[in-house]
């Protein structure tokens, strides 16, 4: 998780307090504690606990549950949070041709002790599964037509989602998500660009040709070609 995101929140709990952040993320500090069980309930008492205790997996399932519960400010589920706390491209297990394929095989092996760490804390803290909050806040992951359940199921099993889908969801979710949409196309070959055409075309169809919806978008030629820009 991000260290500048983890610094704002711990920032927060400290201005909420009236004390230096240091005290926050001083393990020691049983009086910090004890005025974050005293003033914070919920998620966010339990990430201000987490990070207090420097405890990644619990900081990381009290985000995932805040934002189930619309995030800081309790306003609808917040999707783009779950995605980004679910996200772990180390859980797609390297090709064999791979020449780093021992270091990242290693990684593939923690990255899933990791996501049971993480399976297994939501369940205990907030009484359901991870697989049952999506469905309660985005609905059924196997809903073709349902492309934030789809994501975050994804993400939740593999550690990343299909390009393709989540072109498909900057463009048609809660307004257009331009950062989304070139974090996808990001560092893509002319060929990568090609198959991603072709992926979007099949799944689907002719609903607005890929390269004219980014272009629609993001401004007119702006996409054109799709990856014309890259090597």
């Amino acid at each position: 998780y991000s260290k500048k995101v983890e610094d704002r929140e711990v920032q927060s709990l400290a201005d909420a307090h009236g004390v230096d952040p240091s005290q926050i993320t001083r393990k020691s500090d049983h009086s910090m504690g004890a005025a974050i069980k005293d003033d914070f309930s919920g998620a966010e008492e339990d990430l201000g606990i987490a990070l207090m205790n420097d405890d990644k997996v619990g900081a990381k399932a009290a985000r995932l549950e805040q934002a189930a519960s619309g995030g800081l400010f309790g306003m609808g589920t917040d999707e783009k949070e779950i995605f980004k706390q679910l996200k772990d491209p180390a859980l797609a297990p390297p090709k064999r041709d791979d020449p780093d394929y021992d270091t990242k095989y290693a990684a593939y092996q923690q990255a899933k002790v990791d996501r049971d760490a993480l399976k297994a804390r939501y369940q205990e803290k907030y009484g359901r599964s991870i697989e049952s909050m999506i469905q309660s806040e985005m609905g059924d992951a196997k809903d073709t037509a349902n492309y934030e359940a789809q994501i975050a199921g994804q993400f939740l099993s593999e550690g990343k989602a299909d390009d393709d889908l989540m072109l498909k969801y900057a463009v048609d979710g809660p307004g257009t998500d331009e950062a989304m949409i070139r974090e996808t196309l990001a560092g893509k070959s002319k060929a990568e660009i090609a198959e991603l055409k072709r992926k979007y075309a099949q799944r689907f169809g002719g609903q607005g040709a890929p390269a004219d919806l980014l272009d629609r978008e993001l401004g007119v030629g702006q996409y054109s070609g799709w990856g014309a820009e890259t090597s």
